[in-house]
């Protein structure tokens, strides 16, 4: 780990620069999933927000990306077949 203030190397378990003295501030770091879920999480405050303002194609859009179906027709379809199965679940 290099220092922030002064580009020395300095071990990656000090709090502090052993040279210039500045503190070391950890840099965290995303990972993919946190990632993916603040993203989602953005999109779907994007779409609520244009359903409000009643632009209700564009929020489609959105979610129909985030869902990862390619269209409304499949997304239909699959919730069809979704359906179908939780019905025969439920009889037996």
């Amino acid at each position: 780990m290099f220092c922030r203030k002064c580009g020395k190397t300095i071990d990656d378990e000090s709090s502090f620069c052993r040279f210039c003295g500045t503190e070391v501030v950890p840099v965290v770091q995303e990972t993919s999933i946190e990632l993916e879920y603040r993203q989602n999480s953005e999109l779907y405050d994007k779409a609520r927000e244009l359903m409000s303002n009643g632009s209700f194609e564009n929020a489609r859009r959105i979610l129909l990306d985030l869902s990862g179906f390619r269209n409304a027709d499949e997304l239909a379809s699959y919730d069809e077949e979704f359906k179908k199965r939780i019905v025969r679940i439920d009889v037996l």
